[in-house]
């Protein structure tokens, strides 16, 4: 993708002009004579660096495909437009985020044939693209959500569902969302969620065929997945958690996290992370819901516990707290 540079020529007039023209050329089921025209005046908006010409004559074909609902076009103009040369990045995303837009009425309209191709080219132009690092986390996203539909909804032509779990896991965790300067705190976040949640379902599938023999994951399981999922949740930010409007993160993550502790039998870690849960405002309101089991959580967990300063110290908080009057005796 070109850098910006200085404007040369202003082609607004031109584009103005054109846009009737093509418009109604493909309305006379004249659609490529119509990309073609677009194509021509688009070559010279991009070589005078006018970025805002350039981002409407994609868009227009674009678009132009998409009304006529000329699928095959459409993908090919995608892969035109973004390999280009000097192409300005401005109009890569201006054409990016317009046909993402347009996947849910695809999938509705045409199928999930039609879906999964603008899906994948999308994928494909946005590859290694720094400036188009949030969209590609964003479709990827439904292909992975996809693909667990098809793992719990499996057709007769689908495949394993072992298989597509892992495919859906792998899509996810490719991603290095922590990296991403383009992407807000709260979605970043609830991206490393969905990896951590992935990789807990594929850890738990593994987990089934420990000392099966035969099985290909009969000796060590899904640990190598236990531990992705610890390094994932090392990535998110615990005290963003903290704040108000975030308290459904929070809870999400604090549930894998005890999911993880408990796998290892790490029995002081679970009670610290039911004591996050306990102190969430909502929770602790809970006197006879939410928060009576997360307090009770905390007790079994930190009395299982391997003795040392931690657990004493824990153990002594608690002891002092006046909500443990509250629980009952068992």
């Amino acid at each position: 993708m070109a850098d910006p540079k200085k404007q040369e020529k202003d082609y607004t007039k031109e584009v103005d002009e054109l846009l009737p023209q093509t418009k109604a050329l493909a309305q006379s089921a004249k659609l490529q004579e119509a990309v073609d025209k677009l194509l021509v005046l688009e070559k010279q908006t991009r070589n005078a660096s006018d970025l805002s010409s350039t981002t409407r004559l994609v868009k227009e074909t674009c678009q132009l495909c998409y009304d006529a609902r000329d699928y095959t076009l459409l993908n090919s103009s995608i892969h035109l437009l973004s390999k280009k040369h000097g192409q300005l990045k401005g109009a890569i995303q201006g054409m990016v985020e317009l046909v993402m837009d347009w996947l849910d009425a695809v999938r509705e309209r045409e199928g999930t044939e039609k879906w999964l191709e603008l899906v994948e080219t999308l994928r494909s132009v946005t590859e290694g693209k720094i400036f188009l690092e949030t969209p590609r986390a964003r479709v990827t996203l439904q292909l992975a959500q996809y693909h667990e539909v098809l793992a719990n909804s499996p057709t007769p032509t689908s495949p394993p569902t072992k298989e597509s779990k892992q495919v859906a896991s792998d899509l996810l965790s490719d991603l290095q969302v922590e990296t991403y300067s383009s992407m807000e705190r709260r979605e970043k976040t609830e991206f490393l969620l969905e990896q951590m949640r992935f990789l807990i379902m594929i850890a738990r599938e593994k987990d089934t065929e420990k000392g099966v023999e035969g099985k290909k994951d009969a000796i060590n399981g899904g640990e190598s997945e236990w531990i992705k999922v610890r390094v994932a949740g090392r990535k998110v930010n615990e005290s963003f958690l903290t704040q108000k409007e975030n308290e459904d993160l929070k809870l999400k993550y604090y549930d894998m996290m005890i999911q993880y502790a408990l796998h290892h039998s790490e029995y002081l870690d679970a009670a610290k992370h039911y004591y996050k849960v306990w102190e969430t405002p909502t929770i602790k309101a809970e006197e006879t819901g939410r928060g009576k089991e997360a307090l009770e959580s905390i007790v079994y967990y930190v009395v299982l516990a391997p003795h040392d300063n931690e657990q004493s110290d824990m153990l002594h908080r608690l002891f002092n707290d006046s909500a443990l009057s509250k629980l009952e005796l068992h």
